[in-house]
């Protein structure tokens, strides 16, 4: 990587930590706001910043890509998470849905690339591990399900069960990737991190939509944006090239 390339990445992750300390000074002004405790405008445009940041780090990545392929998945997959981003903008909910459900299909696909060819070479440790991973995922939106059956009924619940399932499942395969090694040991870590992330904005995301709009709401909602933002940020990296792997 180019010294030039080094110091324009610096900068878009010093606008980027500038950009969170900004949304989060708004989101917790609330505390002291005497309008009401959270106004959404201008502070639901000023995190949408990042995700334009981590998307430049993708666009950019260029000849320091670490694969051809992969780097092209992740722009489709970054402009589908901004189709996402406008529907839920545009107040268009099952739109939204329909988009991070199509983003989940496609990461799960980039980040499990050769996976099937890998846990047939796994090891016994690798494939315990993988299994109570797997295990632990599962039951975590079982119990969402349970909690969450009678407040959400009818056709939100059913498209929400489904993004739940997906979004373990991309999850799973993330971890998976980190633990077998499908990409290099760095770039396998940052997708860690990042499906980590996604998995945990989410769900506040569902747990946001189902309290009522109080203090814990104010912190449930600045954690869906620190944890989503800070998903996009690694899977932006992840698809750059590095020294040492």
């Amino acid at each position: 990587m180019s010294t030039n390339k080094r110091r324009y990445l610096l900068f878009l992750m010093i606008l980027f930590l500038a950009v969170t300390g900004w949304y989060l000074y708004w989101d917790f002004s609330g505390f002291f706001a005497s309008c009401g405790l959270y106004q959404p405008y201008p502070g639901n445009l000023i995190k949408r910043i990042n995700i334009m940041l981590a998307t430049m780090m993708v666009w950019s990545a260029g000849k320091d890509r670490y694969d051809l392929t992969d780097n092209r998945r992740m722009k489709v997959i970054f402009l589908i998470l901004w189709g996402g981003e406008v529907s839920f903008l545009l107040g268009k909910t099952f739109a939204g849905i329909g988009f991070f459900a199509l983003c989940q299909f496609l990461l799960i696909r980039r980040n499990g690339r050769g996976l099937i060819r890998s846990l047939k070479c796994a090891g016994e440790k690798q494939k315990t591990k993988l299994k109570l991973l797997g295990f632990m995922i599962v039951c975590i939106p079982l119990v969402a399900v349970a909690f969450c059956y009678p407040l959400l009924r009818g056709h939100l619940f059913f498209i929400a069960l489904f993004y739940e399932v997906l979004l373990s499942i991309s999850l799973w395969v993330g971890l998976a990737n980190y633990l077998i090694g499908l990409f290099p040991k760095k770039n396998a870590k940052m997708v860690a991190l990042g499906m980590m992330c996604f998995y945990w904005s989410d769900f506040f995301m569902a747990l946001g939509h189902i309290i009522e709009v109080n203090l814990v709401w104010l912190f449930v909602n600045s954690a869906i944006w620190i944890l989503y933002t800070w998903a996009l940020l690694f899977l932006a990296l992840s698809c750059y090239k590095y020294h040492s792997t």
